[in-house]
């Protein structure tokens, strides 16, 4: 039972979550931030196992600094009401919730591995059918949902809205890489994993999908042979030859770093470029939660918008603010200041030591936490990848790395 929960809380974050509000309405949003809560007060019966490792300390306290900080901005600008400041700081924390929750229910509990790893197969392949079945409605009877880059058709499978799917195949792709890293899987399941990662046709998941082919073949986990690397090489190299992939990372580079023209201004590249700016303006702590490029500073539309002339560039504007939320870095140094920009890179930079110091001796598990890193970074460049359940999804697959023999075993001398 145990196992059972654990891999459902994964897949849960990692792809029900955006099922569901592919199809349920906005109000259902919130599900995932409800269900963080939930897993709150287990967190605060076991403080003290929190208190006895430096490690877990300093992460809390970062997280109490962060939200410190993000507080005390939002009561001195007054930009936005306090629900929506709350709200907004809810956001910031609540990927690390089921995180902290996830390593004191592993130091608490022994689970068996053969269940754990039975559980996560049959999620992970009832979560590809899901999207193969949505690829297939998509197809035969959906066509006029698929957008072409040129020549390359960018599947989206049934989500909504269409970005998920890359969120979504990336997140299985890392689970595939976990449970490749227990046990070496099928070579149908391998293409099929890859395959769907391709046919997306989007950077940030090709990015993805060249790590884990550099990783896979570094860590001597050989999935395919010398055939198959040759055929799927040649095929890369089709594709990149139409044109279509060389023409998305470039306008992508443009779209999120350097479009300035009034012609050609875009709502990332609006919000990276303004964030130096803005921040530089609020020195040091920031403009407070729910003031910019996040969910809640569109739900009351915060004035920064106003005040910066960003309230008349496409996606950001109060009648529809729809790309609002194409950025993570941008919200993070606006809202909490440079100050507080330190803090979450601290937080990050303690998570991962916190994760490689108890796997000093097994490379492969430090691979496995190396490879969740650089997914969360991938997907930061042009998503709030902290701040949704994409987010909460990967720190719960940190957790259960951890949970190696070894590892456990390291978890119960120390007493954390």
């Amino acid at each position: 039972m145990k196992e059972k929960l654990v891999v459902f809380l994964l897949f849960f974050f990692g792809i029900y979550y955006d099922s569901l509000i592919s199809f349920l309405p906005e109000s259902i949003k919130i599900l995932d931030e409800f269900i963080s809560l939930l897993l709150l007060p287990y967190i605060l019966v076991y403080i003290n196992i929190i208190l006895k490792n430096k490690f877990l300390l300093r992460i809390l306290g970062l997280l109490c600094s962060i939200l410190f900080i993000g507080f005390l901005s939002s009561f001195y600008f007054e930009y936005q009401p306090i629900k929506i400041s709350l709200l907004g700081a809810l956001v910031y924390v609540k990927s690390y919730i089921p995180f902290l929750f996830f390593i004191l229910f592993l130091n608490n509990n022994h689970l068996n591995r053969l269940k754990l790893y039975r559980c996560l197969k049959n999620h992970f392949h009832f979560s590809l059918l899901l999207i193969i079945l949505g690829l297939l409605g998509q197809i035969v009877i959906f066509r006029g949902s698929i957008e072409f880059l040129g020549p390359l058709p960018q599947l989206t499978s049934y989500f909504n809205p269409k970005a998920s799917y890359g969120i979504v195949i990336s997140f299985l792709g890392l689970v595939f890489f976990y449970l490749n890293f227990l046990k070496k899987q099928p070579k149908f399941i391998s293409l099929l994993v890859f395959t769907l990662l391709i046919i997306s046709f989007r950077v940030k998941v090709f990015a993805f999908t060249g790590v884990l082919l550099v990783f896979i073949y570094s860590s001597n986990v050989k999935i395919f042979s010398f055939k198959n690397i040759m055929v799927l090489s040649l095929f890369l190299v089709v594709l990149v030859s139409l044109g279509g992939v060389s023409q998305l990372i470039e306008q992508k580079f443009v779209d999120t770093f350097v479009a300035k023209k009034a012609d050609n201004r875009t709502a990332r590249s609006e919000l990276y470029i303004n964030s130096i700016r803005i921040s530089r303006d609020h020195f040091p702590l920031g403009t407070g939660f729910g003031t910019y490029g996040s969910h809640y500073s569109v739900v009351t539309y915060s004035p920064i918008y106003d005040m910066y002339n960003l309230d008349n560039v496409y996606g950001l504007t109060k009648k529809k603010p729809i790309y609002v939320n194409d950025t993570q870095w941008p919200p993070i140094l606006v809202e909490l200041g440079v100050f507080g920009f330190i803090c979450y890179l601290l937080l990050l930079y303690n998570i991962f030591k916190l994760a490689q110091r108890w796997n000093a001796d097994n490379k492969l598990i430090q691979v496995s936490i190396s490879v969740c890193f650089l997914l969360l970074f991938i997907n930061s460049i042009g998503m709030p990848v902290f701040f949704n359940s994409a987010g909460a999804a990967i720190f719960i697959l940190i957790g259960l790395i951890l949970m190696d023999k070894n590892i456990l075993y390291s978890l119960k001398t120390r007493v954390l």
